[in-house]
């Protein structure tokens, strides 16, 4: 208690540094903090406090989960105390009730526990009651069978005994045993297999089959689990939390690691079935899973409910936790004791009092409490990417190689967004040295790519042009036109370019279609076509991507935009031995390039301007009489 507290005044000092702060939240994180210790010491409000002054950097974020954790631990507490005197009355009620006595020689030769025989009926000649026959074919008989009287034979003995058991029991006459169609799940290496795994999901008929996938699910990298989501994973893993018991908690600690965004929560309804969870086993992990999510933004106040001022059993409690940490009124949740709950008590409000003579007694309807002003109750769109300080850090084992340099929260939203890592991949120099700076250069050029590409047309993109060559020097678009009419091909249109000077056709001309078989339907029948006396060359442009081209080819082939500004810029003092080494390495960041050590100055710069303003004002007279200086 007494390390906590001089923690938490270490943490209140006004001086104090980033670095000595994460030693300080490193060291309470260690601590195994208790009810006692937040209500006394107030650690989870100085914490969240220090996240509040702190907010733009990584210790900012660190102190948010460690709040956030101990709020999911404590919420986890209060509720399996509020629910302890619950399972305690079922239990005794469970014993209360007389259980039916079922012979010796028809009970089930299952064993619920060692030493304890399953109390079903078993229907002769089988074994087993259905229950554990159904857990018999799912290999999940974890203590074994009743053998002639000896207790804990495991199920792996069974070939030894007398009994002809199978491991899988072949079901009613004419019904075939289905073969498992998740035996041989992998997990995923690259975004292509998501649709595989996906599939074995929803072909998984039995409780170990759902546990193989979602094992292979938990072992795939991260950047195929976004692919997964994109499919139609989510909605999957909805349907197994509410309609399969036994992989529910398995899908929740999947859940911990997917990638997902409020919308897709939103498409696949898993918050409600989240939080529709009850179960002691599963409750915790649901409480993380919704802790987690509320922190990364995607939960609104609604949700508070899930928090430990919610889950306290008193309104005490609930009061305690709220001021443990550090939640103003306006967000605390109103107990009993705040509302009237019986109607005998809204009657008692109603009635006017039993005095003399007076005025007319009016009802007063309570009045509503306003909601705390803040941009959390407008009723604008949640983004789909939540705020940086709120954003979990990746976890360094799953950062690629390239991205370890960088901070954990900025890797996380580039292993999120694949597309954006692969543009980044192409810039090496970009991701040695990330700022501000190059990433704003970056998305100009890209945007200004962009726009002159859709200005030029999206011809090449849609892959519904054709090229045609060697043309006769006077030909016209409309000839272009009826030679595609003749063969059944209609063209949308005909680009003919032509010289500057003389206005004449260069030759070559370029024809859109309505559809990608038309244009390569051209090419196949048109090419090696005499037109005008000249046999012309029609060739099918594929998407715009460049092909490798046969030696001795002609045709000029271009690079996509992206790999246009792969540049090197050297400083003069390196040798092109030593700048050819730098290429083959990757290696595109020198100490000449930082922005410190520039050579120039603004200074220097004037005062060469105003040395040549005056040369020129001393010998323009001479020149433009047509003189010639003696210095000439």
């Amino acid at each position: 208690m007494d390390g906590v507290a001089a923690w938490v005044k270490f943490l209140q000092r006004d001086d104090l540094g980033e670095s000595e702060g994460m030693v300080a939240l490193r060291q309470l994180d260690r601590v195994n903090i208790t009810i006692e210790m937040l209500q006394q010491t107030k650690v989870a409000k100085i914490v969240k406090a220090f996240s509040a002054r702190f907010s733009e950097s990584t210790v900012g974020a660190t102190a948010q989960r460690l709040f956030a954790k101990w709020r999911a631990y404590f919420a986890k507490q209060a509720a399996e105390a509020k629910a302890k005197p619950l399972r305690k009355a079922r239990a005794g009620l469970a014993k209360s009730k007389p259980e039916p006595s079922v012979p010796e020689a028809e009970r089930c030769l299952a064993l619920e526990a060692p030493g304890q025989q399953c109390q079903n009926r078993r229907q002769l000649p089988q074994l087993l009651c259905p229950t554990h026959q159904a857990m018999n074919q799912a290999d999940r008989l974890p203590y074994g069978l009743h053998l002639g009287g000896k207790i804990g034979a495991k199920k792996s003995k069974t070939k030894d005994s007398g009994l002809d058991i199978p491991p899988k029991s072949p079901g009613p006459p004419g019904s075939a045993n289905p073969s498992n169609p998740s035996s041989h799940v992998k997990p995923m290496a690259c975004p292509s297999d998501a649709k595989p795994l996906l599939e074995a999901m929803r072909a998984a008929s039995t409780e170990n089959s759902r546990l193989d996938t979602l094992a292979a699910l938990d072992k795939s990298p991260k950047h195929c689990m976004l692919q997964f989501i994109q499919d139609g994973g989510l909605e999957v893993l909805e349907r197994w939390l509410r309609k399969s018991p036994d992989a529910r908690l398995t899908c929740l600690k999947v859940l911990q690691k997917l990638p997902v965004a409020l919308p897709n929560l939103q498409k696949a309804n898993l918050i409600p079935a989240v939080e529709a969870i009850q179960e002691q086993e599963s409750s915790a992990q649901a409480a993380a899973v919704l802790e987690r999510w509320r922190s990364a933004g995607f939960l609104s106040e609604t949700h508070r409910a899930a928090g430990p001022a919610a889950a306290a059993g008193s309104p005490e409690e609930a009061e305690a936790m709220a001021e443990a940490f550090g939640e103003p009124s306006s967000k605390r949740l109103k107990t009993d004791k705040d509302h009237p709950t019986s109607r005998k008590e809204l009657d008692s409000l109603q009635k006017p009092a039993a005095s003399g003579p007076g005025p007319e007694p009016f009802l007063v309807e309570p009045e509503a409490e306003p909601l705390p002003p803040g941009p959390q109750h407008l009723q604008h769109p949640q983004p789909r990417t939540p705020p940086l300080t709120h954003l979990p850090a990746a976890r360094p084992e799953d950062i690629p190689e390239e991205l370890q340099g960088l901070d954990p929260r900025i890797a996380l939203v580039l292993m999120q967004n694949p597309d954006m890592l692969q543009f980044l991949r192409k810039h090496p120099s970009v991701l040695q040295d990330l700022d501000s700076e190059k990433i704003a250069n970056i998305c100009r050029l890209y945007k200004n790519a962009r726009e002159s590409n859709q200005a030029l047309g999206t011809s090449d993109a849609t892959g519904c042009t054709v090229t045609v060559s060697n043309l006769d020097p006077d030909i016209s678009e409309a000839d272009i036109v009826h030679l595609l009419s003749d063969v059944g091909l209609t063209a949308t249109r005909v680009n003919l370019p032509r010289e500057s000077r003389r206005k004449r056709p260069c030759g070559t001309a370029f024809v859109v279609l309505q559809t990608r078989e038309q244009a390569q339907l051209a090419a196949q029948r048109l090419d090696g076509f005499v037109l005008l006396g000249s046999r012309i060359t029609v060739e099918f442009v594929d998407d715009g991507l460049p092909k490798p081209q046969p030696p001795g080819s002609r045709r000029v082939t271009w690079k996509p935009d992206d790999e246009l500004w792969e540049i090197v810029v050297f400083s003069r003092s390196e040798t092109v031995e030593t700048l050819g080494r730098r290429v083959q390495m990757g290696d595109f960041y020198t100490s000449s390039d930082a922005p410190g050590q520039r050579k120039h100055s603004r200074g220097g710069f004037e005062a060469a301007m105003k040395v040549e303003l005056a040369l020129e004002k001393k010998h323009a007279p001479q020149a433009l009489a047509g003189g010639v200086s003696p210095a000439d």
